[in-house]
């Protein structure tokens, strides 16, 4: 969580995208679904969450989609768990549930930025002797 809160404090535009395990959010109303004033601790962390995510002007995309299916006890579940967040609607131009990769729980999300693209120089970075590159972005 305050990895997320210092992202999102800085004043660049921020886009968050995954599996962000918030099974209890209706992402409809933005609100928790159960009685935050128990003791379940669960429960108050997706609170403290969604809250985070008001406070930092972020909203999302998904309010009815699946975004996870799996049989448990042959019963089929169905949440909405993926999700993509934003600071700027106008950056997103389209987010769309696509097919899962491989034999994942979780759908495919594809989304599509509205980001300027200049790349000016190639980045190089190495992380425990592994080398990745990538174009950086001005």
């Amino acid at each position: 969580m305050a990895s997320i809160d210092m992202i999102c404090k800085n004043d660049h535009e921020t886009v968050l995208m995954g599996d962000f395990n918030l099974p209890n959010v209706s992402w409809e109303t933005g609100s928790v679904n159960g009685n935050i004033s128990s003791n379940n601790q669960f429960l108050m962390l997706q609170e403290k969450y969604m809250n985070m995510f008001n406070d930092r002007g972020l909203s999302w995309y998904f309010t009815n989609e699946t975004t996870r299916r799996r049989l448990v006890r042959e019963t089929l579940q169905e949440s909405l768990l993926d999700q993509v967040l934003c600071t700027n609607d106008a950056i997103v131009n389209e987010c769309e549930i696509i097919s899962p990769l491989g034999k994942s729980d979780h759908v495919g999300v594809l989304v599509e930025l509205a980001v300027p693209c200049d790349l000016k120089k190639e980045k190089v970075l190495k992380l425990h002797g592994v080398k990745f590159s990538f174009q950086r972005f001005y």
